[in-house]
């Protein structure tokens, strides 16, 4: 889930440059919290691997299974504040912006070369396929499938949860406490 999570944070920061916003506390804010999120998830996914469990019978190693569901539960209970941040610095031409055919056809191309115009460090081309990018990543059929597979694909929240629970070595919890 790290390389989607890093995407979301990209694909945020130059939405942001590109609207001309990047120096938005608001927006950098939005942007920070996303490195850290997707930062997290590849911190607690390596920490799964470097606390591997070997199986007693087949003698293979798997990730710890607390930090590996603490992951994934991770991922998934956050993705929707991670969609909701892009949509957000990217605005709502990602919902309206026009399609490749109208940026193809030489009667229209001029006027949305004019009105995609952002930031002078993006072309309207490059702009127009940036929106495209995040549009694809965060309101399109397929990112609604993303969003409910973010959710469920791995299991549910509560079965993580559940997986979580039935694992910890709940004994060191009750000493710790001790």
């Amino acid at each position: 889930k790290y390389p989607f999570a890093e995407l979301l944070a990209g694909a945020a920061e130059l939405i942001a440059e590109s609207n001309g916003i990047e120096r938005v506390a608001h927006v950098r804010d939005k942007i920070a919290w996303l490195v850290m999120y997707a930062e997290s998830i590849l911190a607690l996914t390596e920490a799964a691997c470097l606390k591997a469990v070997r199986d007693p019978l087949s003698e293979l190693y798997y990730p710890d299974p607390v930090v590996g569901n603490a992951a994934k539960f991770f991922f998934a209970d956050n993705y929707h504040r991670a969609v909701k941040s892009v949509q957000d610095i990217a605005g709502g031409i990602i919902a309206t912006v026009p399609s490749e055919h109208d940026w193809n056809n030489p009667e229209t191309q001029p006027l949305l070369q004019k009105y995609l115009a952002g930031s002078p460090k993006f072309s309207p081309a490059d702009r127009f396929k940036l929106i495209h990018l995040v549009k694809d990543l965060v309101a399109s059929d397929l990112g609604g499938f993303w969003e409910v597979t973010s959710l469920h694909a791995e299991g549910s929240l509560a079965a993580e949860l559940l997986a979580t629970y039935a694992h910890a070595d709940m004994k060191r919890y009750r000493q710790a406490a001790l």
